[in-house]
């Protein structure tokens, strides 16, 4: 099973629990890492999150992104390498535009510690993502290499051919935000109300049983 999450609320957590949005983001951090646990526990093979838009980079307050981007760094080097003895593989989608220096080489790094060929569980994580902004990279890479621009052309050359089953958006929004347009195609979509950080191992088993509970149909 592959599993996409638009991880959606850590501010208005904040604001809700009387802190800085700062602490939401870092509590939103802290659950990312339990519902990975979990992922691997109940043995779902492939989680997508989206973790920084190229929208939130380029038009969030400058004080925030930068805490964003620390709590990534954190996440691509401390929280991930215990993973790593768990037979996790760990992939990066997005685009290394306007990333700072020290965030790109810790995407190299970790990519290249956490390589598998065949890994057990792997964790996606989209950082200065869009979904446009990956099928414009594509294009253009197909027109590089003079390749016939093909749906499967398009799809062997995205920064992730993997499609999930189901994606989740918490935070009461309904809506996709530019998160996994290709891949998408034929995902079933689960919204809830909850706010990122409370959103715990209770609440991913209701979303799962949802997709279980739904007739998948592929356009047929």
């Amino acid at each position: 099973m592959h599993i996409g999450i638009i991880m959606d609320g850590n501010r208005r957590w904040a604001k809700k629990n009387l802190m800085k949005s700062a602490l939401g983001h870092y509590n939103g951090k802290e659950n990312l890492i339990k519902i990975m646990r979990h992922c691997q526990n109940i043995g779902v093979k492939t989680l997508t999150v989206y973790a920084l838009s190229t929208e939130n980079l380029k038009n969030r307050d400058k004080s925030e992104v930068k805490a964003l981007l620390k709590l990534l760094e954190t996440v691509l080097s401390d929280d991930l390498s215990e993973l790593k003895e768990s037979g996790c593989m760990v992939k990066i989608m997005g685009s290394s535009e306007n990333l700072p220096e020290s965030i790109i080489e810790k995407i190299e790094n970790v990519q290249k510690e956490t390589y598998l060929e065949n890994p057990g569980f792997t964790i996606q994580i989209c950082i200065n993502y869009g979904g446009r902004d990956e099928i414009v990279r594509c294009v253009k890479k197909l027109v590089d290499k003079d390749d016939e621009i093909t749906q499967e052309n398009i799809a062997a050359n995205l920064d992730s051919s993997l499609e999930p089953d189901l994606i989740i958006r918490t935070g009461g929004d309904i809506r996709i935000s530019n998160f996994l347009l290709w891949q998408a195609a034929y995902s079933e979509y689960y919204f809830t109300e909850v706010l990122w950080p409370d959103f715990n191992e209770k609440e991913l088993d209701k979303a799962i049983h949802y997709l279980k509970s739904t007739k998948r149909n592929f356009g047929k």
